[in-house]
C-alpha cells in the first residue's frame, strides 16, 4: 500500500487503520522502555516484562520510561504502584 492511500485511511479515520497506528505507536513505547532498561544495565523480570506487554496505554508506558531514566534499579520503577 503507497503513502498516499495510507494518507487517506488516516484522513478518512478508518478505525482498522487507526487501531494500527495506536498499535505500533505502543510497540515502539514498549521498546523504548526495554532499550533504556537494557542501556542502564538492568535486567526485567518475567513479570516486569509481562507487564509491559499487558496492554499498557501510552500515558502508562511513557511514565514508566521517565522513571527509568532515573531508577536506581527496574524495581524501583514499579515499586510506587
Amino acid at each position: 500500500m503507497g503513502e498516499a492511500a495510507v494518507q487517506g485511511l488516516i484522513a478518512r479515520k478508518e478505525p482498522a487503520m487507526l487501531r494500527a497506528l495506536a498499535e505500533s505507536e505502543l510497540r515502539g513505547r514498549r521498546a523504548s522502555l526495554r532499550e533504556v532498561t537494557t542501556a542502564r544495565g538492568f535486567t526485567l523480570t518475567a513479570a516486569q516484562d509481562e507487564r509491559i506487554d499487558a496492554g499498557a496505554d501510552a500515558a502508562t508506558l511513557d511514565g514508566w520510561l521517565r522513571r527509568m531514566v532515573t531508577a536506581a534499579s527496574a524495581d524501583a520503577v514499579w515499586s510506587s504502584e
